[in-house]
């Protein structure tokens, strides 16, 4: 008998399980039989003994039935069992076997493995050096990278040249080169720019700053002017009042100190205050009056020195005022002059400058505070736009 007539008449694995099931010998139909025979058995009340002798009989028998089927199911598992065990030990022995075999083959592939990851992760190793050196020559010329592109400013020609990250892995070596060095060369060139507009604008700085420093001196000589002018006003004003003080007492008239005013006779005249402020015109008038009170055999020289006074004091108002509007011509021509000097100098600046300047002018105003928490998003987006452009420019 041949291999294949043999493995043609054993049986399979599932006739074998239907073989070994058909040993417990109980069929669904022969349950389906006892559930029609028992399920409608019950105990109606506690008085109901036959009904609980059928119940108790039933269930003996349902013990007894379950018991051979827990007993059919130990025995046929038995071999089971056994087939089980001499399997797994059939499975270890080829194992072992195997083992050395499949050992020496994977040992074998992971040299090689091992080997083209080594060269694989050098020659990454070299390339990120490579990228990293390339990165190094062109912020070394100047370059500054956002995002993905490396930007270099011509502030010259205000022309921008932009390179790719890719191009760092994918360029050649030769390529690479000249354009760093072309780039290096344009830096060089802004940079004596820039050297050149930065000495200029120190030296226009320093002219300013000689200029307003003439102008302090010159605004510093006015103030001691002034000064002095207030100092000779206030002697005159206090000459003024002890000429006053003595034409009134002149009439005749005492004065307290001890209360500060004038009486003639008991009766009140004038304050001392009112002597030293009363302006010429009307101090005409009350001391008009002050006369008629005392003395009217004096108003003649009292005329007199009044008209003297008052000439005087016409005359320092004049000083006053001619001082004040020559002041005020001094002051509108600095201003004006300052004006027109920081206008030459924004319009010497670079488009670049100017922006710079301006966003130092915008971050410096106080900012409003947003309520929702959409502004405050814009808000801070608007705030971190200017702080890169002028980080951009303090890079470039």
């Amino acid at each position: 008998m041949n291999n294949e007539t043999i493995a043609e008449n054993v049986p399979t694995f599932e006739i074998i399980i239907e073989r070994e099931i058909a040993k417990y010998d109980l069929s669904a139909a022969a349950i389906k039989k006892l559930e029609q025979e028992f399920m409608p058995l019950s105990v109606k009340s506690l008085d109901d003994e036959e009904g609980y002798a059928q119940v108790k009989e039933a269930l003996r028998f349902m013990v007894s039935k379950r018991n051979e089927v827990e007993d059919k199911r130990k025995e046929l598992k038995a071999d089971s069992l056994k087939f089980g065990r001499a399997v797994d030990d059939e499975a270890k022995r080829l194992t072992l076997m195997l083992s050395p075999i499949e050992l020496h083959l994977k040992a074998q592939k992971d040299k090689i493995d091992s080997e083209k990851k080594r060269i694989a992760e050098e020659e990454e190793a070299r390339k990120q050096r490579v990228i990293v050196h390339r990165h190094e020559m062109l912020v070394g010329v100047g370059m500054v990278i956002l995002g993905d592109i490396y930007y270099f400013d011509n502030l010259i020609t205000n022309e921008k040249v932009q390179l790719h990250k890719l191009n760092i892995e994918t360029m050649e070596d030769n390529d690479f080169n000249e354009f760093v060095f072309n780039i290096g060369s344009i830096k060089i060139e802004v940079d004596n720019w820039l050297r050149e507009e930065k000495e200029k604008r120190e030296r226009e700085q320093q002219k300013i700053y000689e200029e307003q420093e003439a102008l302090r001196r010159e605004q510093e000589a006015m103030r001691l002017q002034k000064e002095a002018m207030e100092r000779e006003m206030q002697a005159i004003i206090n000459s003024r009042t002890q000429v006053r003080k003595q034409s009134i007492l002149a009439l005749g008239v005492e004065y307290s100190d001890l209360t500060g005013f004038y009486f003639f006779k008991g009766q009140s005249i004038i304050t001392n205050n009112e002597v030293q402020s009363i302006d010429s015109l009307e101090w005409e008038q009350r001391f008009d009056a002050i006369k008629l009170k005392v003395n009217n055999l004096i108003i003649k020289e009292a005329k007199d020195d009044l008209e003297h006074e008052r000439l005087m004091q016409q005359k320092v108002d004049k000083l006053i005022e001619d001082n004040r509007l020559a002041k005020e011509k001094q002051e509108a021509e600095a201003i004006a002059e300052q004006n027109r000097l920081e206008a030459e100098r924004v319009e010497g600046l670079s488009d670049v400058a100017k922006m710079a300047e301006y966003c130092d002018k915008l971050l410096a105003t106080a900012r409003p505070e947003m309520k929702t928490p959409k502004y405050k998003k814009e808000m801070r987006a608007l705030l971190d736009m200017i702080a890169s452009h002028i980080k951009s420019n303090a890079c470039d």
